[in-house]
């Protein structure tokens, strides 16, 4: 059986791309499995491509590709891209949370591949996406969406379009039971809703020793994942600790101001924005308490990741994600969301106290069980056969 993956950009870094390779690796097994990157702007990609998974190209838009675009012709073309890409899309709704990355190339690009599809699968990865595959997709395709975010951070606006719009999907599938009946509950019995958390990649062997005097965050530097109300809460920190290390490990827009941040704070010191790092997960092992300090998520792959390296985790408990995995007191620390004081204190208990902290991190792992990736690929493979087989039924 086909089946299409359908990313933003397939290229980039992000708990997105990470688990939909994940997947359509471990799918490729059973199934001839495409992920299918709407643009690419690096030559290489910043996580490695699984063998035994194809990677379509909408729009190639890498410096090496740029760069061959030569002679009458090639400036001729590329002056045609860049008038399309100076359009706004209107395939993609607006209030998907990366529209700008979208233009009408990309909608060019796009609607042409959604209706040359025959048979198999297609599974959107975001909402703007999702919209667009079930307004387009031919019905011959069994259509599914995936949310990785939840049901909380959508307008009314977008929420009245997606009542509107995703009757024609087959499937709409969320992170977490949770979300899911909430999802069912807007969408009455127009779609077929079921819930299907991310896997946890293998992170290697061992967990950290908590000895370290590291505590380490990992994600896009973006508004979402809140680094921008973790850095006050680590001068209070340091303040206490100084001879602690905040390591902050990713990219993103809010690189600048993140840096100022620490600066205005006088952090230099003792917080680090370290990049993006091939070698994350033991990273992770080097140090001895994980926060995410995140205004929301769908399932937050970089808590899986650090619990299952033996990281205690410090959370802010958002509507989503951080309560699905940590049990405050047993295998980690919940903090009210925006209780700068609380993820303050919360912090310091677990510095402060290494027996607290070898007592928490003992049982992190345990978090993840039931995540890895055999498992939720072969329940991945039954719902994508179960879509299918009803396409072809009628």
């Amino acid at each position: 059986m086909r089946v299409r993956f359908l990313l933003m950009n397939a290229f980039s870094v992000g708990g997105t791309v990470r688990t939909t390779l994940n997947t359509a690796a471990a799918l490729s097994r059973y199934h001839d499995v495409e992920v299918v990157s709407m643009y690419k702007r690096a030559d290489e990609p910043a996580i490695p491509h699984p063998p035994g998974v194809r990677i379509r190209v909408l729009v190639d838009e890498s410096p090496a590709t740029l760069a061959s675009r030569t002679g009458p012709v090639g400036r001729t073309t590329e002056t045609v891209r860049r008038r399309l890409r100076a359009r706004p899309s209107r395939l993609v709704h607006r209030e998907d949370f990366r529209y700008t990355n979208f233009s009408g190339l990309t909608d060019l690009a796009l609607y042409r591949y959604l209706k040359t599809m025959r048979g198999g699968v297609v599974v959107g990865t975001r909402a703007g996406l999702n919209l667009a595959i079930a307004r387009h997709a031919p019905a011959s395709v069994a259509k599914v969406a995936q949310e990785h975010l939840h049901h909380g951070v959508y307008t009314d606006d977008i929420r009245a379009v997606m009542r509107k719009l995703y009757p024609r999907l087959d499937l709409y599938v969320a992170l977490t039971e949770r979300d899911a009946e909430k999802w069912r509950r807007m969408l009455g019995d127009g779609v077929k809703v079921a819930a299907m958390p991310n896997a946890v990649p293998d992170t290697g062997e061992g967990v950290s020793p908590l000895t370290d005097k590291v505590v380490l965050a990992s994600g896009r530097l973006t508004f979402q994942k809140g680094f921008d109300r973790l850095v006050p809460v680590w001068r209070q920190v340091a303040e206490k600790h100084p001879d602690w290390q905040l390591r902050i490990f990713g990219a993103g827009y809010q690189q600048d101001k993140l840096r100022e941040l620490i600066a205005v704070n006088g952090l230099e010191d003792s917080a680090h924005l370290m990049g993006y790092s091939s070698q994350l997960f033991d990273e992770m092992r080097r140090a001895s308490v994980f926060v995410m300090p995140s205004r929301f998520e769908g399932f937050p792959m970089t808590l899986l990741e650090a619990m299952s390296c033996g990281l205690p985790p410090v959370a802010y408990d958002f509507p989503n994600g951080a309560r699905e995995l940590v049990v405050d007191g047993v295998n980690g620390r919940l903090v009210a969301n925006k209780d700068s004081d609380g993820m303050v204190r919360a912090l310091c208990d677990l510095i402060e106290d290494e027996e607290l902290r070898r007592k928490l991190g003992e049982q992190a792992p345990a978090a993840v069980d039931g995540y890895d990736i055999e498992s939720l690929a072969a329940r991945w493979d039954e719902i994508l056969r179960g879509v299918a087989a009803d396409i072809a039924r009628h």
